[in-house]
């Protein structure tokens, strides 16, 4: 994991972003983070093109300095010295899901890290939200962090799956992993009786060993979480297994298009049973 893009805001919940991604990298100077805001302020009409292009290059001086302050304020508060991180500060002007796609593919990235804007349990953050469009839609892996979430040593990585290609996007997991030194926990989320993975038949130790030799990583372990009825859906599941278990960070891989649109109900209006404080890893499987 070489590039990561840290967008910002400047609200409190981008800067929790950005202080994660700094410790993330903090002393790896084999890592570049770049701290990235898109501008859109409006461009005063009535004036020729020469004027217009002045006051946008003015709008993006001032906003360039806005982002490098709020970087090295963040670095004081954080004790962090200069020489730790191998950071840059980029801005730039337009739609930020457009800006946001192109820099991804400018600059090779490989994580965005980003807030959640104040959403609140799984399904807020995926439903209607700038985090769920960039998780859909960039060519790399996303962190969201919750607005809530409170800063703690990341020591486990909970990985659901649903044993489809489970290898597939297991890389980048891993490779994320391998920065804290973090555990990763399989779990699968089933329902008695669907024609699902039987946990009483599975080869558990068979299929860690397996996973252990192909990515060369001794950090697996693997859980089932059974649903209590029909009413009850996926990301039910998993945010009981999170409750329950609490881990560090939740992670998912997806191809382009996102499975668990096929899994929501909008028209579902039970309590959610979980708010969610723990950052969410989105990867993207290779094919």
């Amino acid at each position: 994991m070489k590039n990561i893009l840290v967008p910002t805001d400047f609200s409190a919940n981008a800067e929790k972003a950005m202080n994660f991604a700094t410790r993330m990298v903090q002393g790896n100077k084999e890592t570049k983070l770049t701290f990235f805001h898109v501008s859109n302020e409006p461009i005063p009409t009535g004036f020729s093109k020469a004027d217009q292009q002045t006051s946008m290059d003015e709008q993006l001086g001032s906003d360039v300095q806005r982002l490098q302050k709020s970087v090295l304020d963040m670095y004081r508060q954080m004790l962090v010295k200069d020489d730790e991180i191998n950071e840059e500060a980029l801005v730039k002007y337009g739609d930020f899901n457009t800006e946001i796609i192109n820099t991804v593919k400018e600059q090779n990235i490989d994580l965005v890290v980003m807030g959640t804007l104040g959403a609140t349990g799984l399904k807020k953050i995926f439903v209607g939200s700038t985090t769920a469009d960039v998780m859909e839609k960039v060519p790399c892996s996303v962190l969201a962090i919750p607005d809530e979430y409170s800063n703690s040593p990341v020591t486990r990585i909970a990985y659901a799956t649903d044993f489809m290609n489970v290898e597939d996007g297991l890389d980048k997991i891993v490779g994320f992993a391998k920065l804290f030194n973090a555990s990763i926990e399989l779990f699968h989320v089933y329902l008695a009786g669907k024609g699902q993975t039987d946990p009483t038949t599975f080869d558990r130790n068979g299929f860690l060993r397996d996973l252990k030799k192909q990515f060369d990583y001794e950090h697996f372990t693997l859980a089932f979480v059974k649903l209590k009825d029909d009413e009850d859906d996926l990301i039910d599941g998993i945010e009981s297994y999170v409750a329950q278990k609490r881990p560090s960070i939740i992670a998912m891989a997806t191809y382009e298009k996102m499975w668990y649109q096929s899994i929501f109900k909008p028209s579902k209006t039970k309590q959610m049973i979980f708010q969610t404080t723990c950052p969410l890893l989105v990867v993207k499987k290779n094919s």
